[in-house]
């Protein structure tokens, strides 16, 4: 089949996001006929053309004579890119979990997304970013404890799942680099409408595993804002899950103190 008839079946399709998986699929199926090895070639020539855009490696918008934000595109290129690179397993985890509870669909910098095994940082869209993560301790995975809780969410048209937001706030409250813990005004504003939904049950199956110190984050943090029921909630997990490991603020801050201090 010549060029031109190629690019009038993929236009029947009405389909405006492409990647380099849904041609070679659309070849496979025979809807359209690409010859083995040619999907690169008939996309340099796709894209050279103006009939293809290319809005990140392996991902192309369909030029449809109007100018098209990739932007507009950033929740069906996540949704592509987990569904191509990680099977389609991927969960989106801290505060951004949490912002979607406050109808805040803003376009992240940096998304998270655990996924069942370690990864490599993305370059999701121009300057955003997909961090994915392997939750564990030790070498167990927690993906299957994070799934459990997880619930589908539809944002903007496109299926996700999402982490429950006992283990959202957890993660949010969690060190690792390129997390601000001290920034918790997201956090705040998510407790402040939705901390009586919080389920005891559910943060105790994640705290044993490695939430020790959010968890004492997070019971200052309700202490700060006053909302007691959920600091006694706290309190009690820490006793009952976290063997009674209460940190002090100054811990949790990383304050050190001269060793002359520490003795008296």
């Amino acid at each position: 089949m010549d060029f031109d008839k190629i690019v009038q079946k993929m236009r029947k399709k009405w389909q405006k996001l492409w990647s380099l998986a849904d041609i070679e699929e659309y070849g496979e199926r025979g809807e359209v006929t690409v010859k083995k090895g040619s999907v690169y070639k008939l996309i340099h020539r796709l894209v050279s053309t103006g009939v293809l855009v290319s809005i990140r490696k392996g991902m192309y918008l369909w030029n449809i004579g109007e100018k098209l934000d990739p932007e507009d595109f950033y929740w069906p290129v996540l949704k592509k890119v987990i569904a191509e690179n990680y099977l389609g397993q991927g969960i989106i985890i801290g505060a951004k979990a949490l912002a979607f509870g406050l109808r805040d669909y803003s376009l992240p910098e940096t998304i998270s997304v655990a996924v069942p095994k370690e990864s490599a940082k993305l370059a999701l869209l121009g300057d955003y970013q997909l961090v994915t993560q392997a939750v564990k301790i030790g070498k167990k995975s927690l993906y299957s404890l994070i799934k459990k809780y997880a619930t589908r969410m539809e944002i903007e048209g496109v299926q996700f799942m999402v982490t429950a937001p006992e283990h959202a706030l957890l993660e949010a409250l969690t060190t690792r680099p390129g997390v601000d813990i001290n920034d918790t005004a997201l956090i705040e504003r998510w407790l402040r409408k939705n901390a009586s939904s919080l389920r005891e049950e559910v943060f105790a199956e994640f705290i044993p595993h490695r939430y020790i110190s959010a968890t004492n984050r997070l019971k200052y943090l309700a202490t700060d804002i006053e909302i007691k029921p959920l600091y006694e909630m706290m309190v009690r997990l820490i006793d009952k899950q976290g063997k009674g490991c209460h940190l002090s603020r100054d811990f949790l801050l990383g304050k050190k103190y001269p060793r002359s201090r520490l003795k008296k």
